[in-house]
């Protein structure tokens, strides 16, 4: 049972699925609304999430400011909760979502003012590709945003495994994020850390 809500953690499907969704809400209802602050939109910018989940987290930056925000996620269940959340905004023209794979999805060179993701580091198991891609879907003084729970936290939790999960520390991130050509500055939050990565080249 536990390796099925590991597998349901990682892409959520089915009633399972629906019923994770809800739980995944009110587990980071906390995260996501520190993360819109972290945020600060702005009028005018373009920010993007990678796995947006229920969709809380696009629709509290969408209305805090007149900006642009668009995001992907790879689990139907998910992208049809955070549709039906948002609506309005999607009818509005300011929030655009995708049911796809970040990995594998074709996102413009330079066009996003912030990048940002919530408990999503665990489910790449190659940084380097990723963070590339990232870096590249940034302008120039861009900024991608990650929150990640501590490692401790995620190896002592019974819903967690090596067959879903990979398993980082904040200083593995840091390093893979240097190497990329991030600047990289984080405090702990919860139960976790939120890291703030800079473009420097």
């Amino acid at each position: 049972m536990f390796n099925e809500i590991a597998r349901q953690l990682r892409q959520p499907t089915g009633i399972l699925g629906k019923i994770l969704s809800k739980f995944l809400k009110r587990m980071n209802g906390d995260i996501y609304k520190q993360m819109v602050k972290e945020l600060a939109a702005q009028d005018g910018e373009k920010i993007y999430e990678i796995g947006y989940g229920h969709g809380s987290g696009i629709n509290q930056v969408a209305q805090a400011a007149n900006c642009e925000v668009n995001g992907i996620d790879f689990s139907e269940v998910m992208y049809n909760d955070a549709v039906k959340l948002n609506a309005d905004l999607i009818t509005n023209k300011k929030v655009m979502l995708t049911f796809g794979d970040f990995l594998t999805t074709e996102i413009d060179a330079g066009y996003y003012d912030k990048i940002f993701c919530v408990n999503v580091i665990y489910f790449w198991s190659d940084l380097l590709k990723p963070f590339a891609k990232i870096k590249n879907s940034l302008t120039a003084k861009g900024i991608f945003y990650i929150y990640m729970d501590s490692l401790e936290e995620i190896k002592n939790s019974k819903f967690t495994n090596e067959s879903s999960f990979n398993f980082y520390d904040m200083e593995q991130v840091r390093s893979q994020l240097n190497e990329i050509g991030f600047e990289v500055s984080h405090y702990d939050y919860g139960r976790g850390h939120i890291l703030k990565c800079s473009v420097s080249n």
